[in-house]
């Protein structure tokens, strides 16, 4: 049962409000003659709705009005239409910037009133309603983010080889993800990128993870690899026409033979520092889950003492300044120095990526770095 509280030191107009409430609506009412009374009133039991006198005895309209929005959190939303004879435009500003929601005038016409508490109502219980089911999204994009985060290693160590990933997230749910497994002198490295965000990427980043552990430990050649997952996305994506499709740099260090194979499809940053020079490997065909079938070329690389290998999701390089402009790839470039240990050299590219931005992400950004040693 709703309640509505009438705060009016008149007892003929609190009678005939709540005659006129309780015949529409059938609503509880309560009386309190001034702000003071109406603020034990409300501290005992909140209200649905408040109509606020401006003028009485005691504690005016507007001071109960502030009184009510500053000591009463939970009642933000709750409707206050103050009734009054006053006709000074002035006042009713000061009283809407005390909080109050309406305003009708005395005396009151009966439908008008009854259609504004009916109005505010439904506002009020509308708002709340949005509330509480923003409240439920947010933690359940939270719970999200929380096994978003299970996917991203724990920690990369090889022999042989110096490794860093680093992963920043945005506000929204994103759809960057890693994966790392050894066979014998053979690392796997993989960074990739769903195109679309929210609790639909998240649920694809688990479905190509899902994809990927199967071939650890396969034996199977890179573009093998490659085009298994990308077999098996398309049948997915299709059967549902879903709009998804997923970028992924895909590579595999061989520490005996001092080479590296790569893969780079969609648009998947990867870049080689070698021996003073500075190599852009990528990409090497289309991102996975567009076509069936697709000869997917793989770059073939020395790796020895020294080099570095940087894998990226376009995060990096398509992040957005204030100005609208991209980070871009020639920036991204500049940043890059075969002297820093990956760590740094991702701490280097992140703040600055960060910098650029404000913090305010579009995409994911995520990276592994690689250096020989």
């Amino acid at each position: 049962m709703k309640r509505i509280l009438i705060v009016d030191d008149d007892p003929r107009i609190h009678d005939l409000v709540s005659l006129h409430i309780t015949e529409a609506f059938g609503y509880d009412i309560e009386h309190a003659e001034d702000g003071r009374q109406a603020l034990d009133a409300i501290a005992h039991q909140p209200p649905d709705l408040i109509l606020m006198d401006l003028y009485m005895p005691g504690m005016d309209g507007i001071t109960a009005i502030r009184t009510v929005r500053e000591r009463f959190p939970d009642l933000a939303t709750t409707p206050i239409i103050f009734l009054s004879t006053e006709t000074e435009k002035e006042k009713w500003v000061e009283a809407f910037e005390a909080g109050a929601n309406d305003f009708v005038p005395k005396p009151y016409v009966k439908t008008e009133l009854l259609a504004r508490i009916r109005t505010h109502l439904k506002v009020d219980a509308l708002t709340r309603e949005l509330a509480r089911k923003n409240e439920l999204l947010e933690r359940q994009r939270q719970l999200a983010k929380s096994i978003q985060a299970q996917f991203l290693p724990k920690r990369l160590t090889s022999a042989g080889l110096d490794l860093a990933f680093g992963h920043e997230a945005m506000e929204q749910i994103g759809g960057a993800f890693f994966e790392t497994w050894e066979e014998g002198d053979r690392l796997h490295l993989v960074v990739g990128d769903v195109s679309e965000q929210g609790t639909a990427a998240a649920l694809m980043t688990a479905v190509c993870k899902g994809l990927i552990h199967p071939l650890v430990g396969s034996g199977k050649s890179p573009l093998e690899v490659v085009s298994e997952i990308n077999r098996q996305l398309f049948e997915i994506l299709e059967a549902d026409a879903l709009p998804f499709f997923v970028s992924l740099a895909y590579c595999v260090i061989d520490r005996a033979e001092n080479t590296m194979q790569l893969i780079s499809a969609g648009h998947s940053p990867a870049y080689l520092m070698s021996h003073g020079a500075l190599i852009d490997l990528g990409p090497t065909g289309p991102a996975l889950g567009a076509h069936a079938h697709f000869p997917w070329t793989v770059e073939s690389r020395s790796f020895s003492r020294g080099d570095v290998l940087l894998l990226s999701t376009n995060g990096l390089t398509q992040a957005e300044g204030a100005a609208e402009n991209a980070f871009g790839e020639e920036q991204l470039l500049e940043l890059l120095d075969p002297r820093l240990a990956p760590g740094e050299q991702l701490k280097t590219v992140f703040e600055s990526v960060l910098a650029h931005c404000g913090g305010d992400l579009t995409a994911d950004l995520a990276a592994l770095c690689v250096k020989r040693i």
